[in-house]
């Protein structure tokens, strides 16, 4: 198995950009956000050159009615030009990809008045015929380009067999939780639906780290920072990276506070918004994918989660992500105001309260048999051999 670590969305473009134009059995994407800019339409337009005989997108609701982080129909929203030409350019992007033979469909609708805007289906997935995958963070949308995130890109069959039954499962709406273990990683994929149970084995991760736990990412909240403020308590060192520039600003004020009750080390990455997801836990297990690492995540979303235990993939993200991002970083030191981040805090709790009752765990169908995983596997525990 090879699985490469591409920074940003200049090196995760490259590869995609010649992979796509490669194939010739199948060319399927998911994502959150697929918006009629250049970033859109530079996938739009090598989806239409694609030669492969099966060319899919599947598309979160969201893109319907959110386009750079914007409610499209708000009235500022509604009073400026260039949102609205963006909005007029995504439906015409989407009906020409259909037109081109590009099956394109919108999954995990909003509901009546937005009660289901909780629960996004936030993988990105990219599958090239039948061996060549991509998981992580970026969409397909300006904003998201310019941020700091990251994709894996891995060649194996199996791999892409227990991806492709996912995605169809979530094409034809019967997405279920699955799991499956392959040469040094897990892959863990939710609903949305049971989530809490099936992210008990990640959670667990963080409760048996010894040494160092590293979180990259904007927006970690409970229950996750609940396990990191037990690590640092019983001696382990964590050490948060966050970045200064959020699109969630009040995150920036949040994560201060909750460094400063939880006792870990926070970091601000200088610049620009860093969209990364990224757990690495005694140097030993890297845990990556779609995930937040938030109260959405935990409750509401469907995601891909990776939980990698091998050593050269592991050393890959430290010397390309980790050391350089770090060296890049500056201590928090007064960063963020206490009581708004306290009040960050309650306001996400009662959201995460009020969402329990008014967007409820939906029950989804039993897939059919076509769409059954791969046997599951366990997460790696404690600390693997070298």
């Amino acid at each position: 198995m090879r699985i490469e670590i591409l920074v940003g969305a200049s090196e995760f473009w490259d590869r995609l950009a010649g992979d796509l134009a490669g194939a010739r059995e199948r060319a399927w994407v998911q994502t959150l956000s697929f918006e009629g800019d250049s970033a859109g339409t530079r996938l739009a337009d090598a989806m239409l050159a694609c030669r492969a005989a099966d060319r899919r997108i599947l598309i979160d609701d969201y893109t319907r009615y959110w386009l750079s982080d914007r409610f499209i129909y708000s009235p500022r929203a509604l009073m400026d030009p260039e949102m609205r030409v963006e909005a007029r350019a995504t439906r015409s992007m989407i009906a020409a990809l259909r037109a081109g033979g590009v099956d394109a469909r919108f999954v995990s609708r909003l509901g009546f008045l937005f009660r289901r805007l909780p629960a996004r289906d936030h993988k990105k997935i990219v599958l090239i015929d039948g061996d060549v995958a991509y998981i992580g963070g970026i969409n397909f949308s300006d904003h998201n380009f310019e941020w700091h995130d990251l994709m894996l890109r891995i060649e194996h069959a199996d791999v892409g067999a227990f991806l492709q039954n996912d995605v169809l499962a979530t094409w034809h709406g019967h997405a279920s939780p699955a799991r499956a273990r392959f040469e040094g990683m897990e892959l863990l994929s939710l609903n949305g639906a049971d989530n809490e149970s099936r992210l008990a084995d990640v959670i667990a991760l963080l409760a048996g780290a010894e040494e160092h736990v590293a979180v990259h990412n904007a927006y970690t909240t409970f229950p996750f920072c609940d396990a990191l403020r037990a690590a640092a308590g019983r001696g382990v060192r964590v050490t948060v990276i966050t970045p200064h520039v959020n699109n969630r600003g009040f995150m920036r004020d949040y994560m201060a506070w909750e460094s400063a009750r939880s006792g870990f080390e926070l970091m601000v990455y200088p610049g620009r918004m860093s969209h990364l997801k990224a757990v690495l836990v005694d140097g030993r297990q890297l845990i990556t994918g779609s995930s937040n690492f938030d109260w959405l995540t935990y409750t509401y979303q469907p995601e891909i989660l990776a939980v990698i235990d091998r050593l050269d993939v592991i050393e890959a993200f430290r010397t390309r992500v980790l050391h350089p991002d770090l060296a890049a970083s500056t201590p928090a030191n007064g960063h963020g105001d206490m009581r708004r981040g306290r009040n960050a805090y309650l306001m996400m709790r009662a959201l995460a309260k009020v969402g329990r009752l008014v967007c409820p765990a939906e029950r989804r169908p039993d897939p059919p048999a076509e769409f059954a995983a791969p046997p599951a596997g366990n997460l790696p525990a404690g600390r693997p051999a070298a």
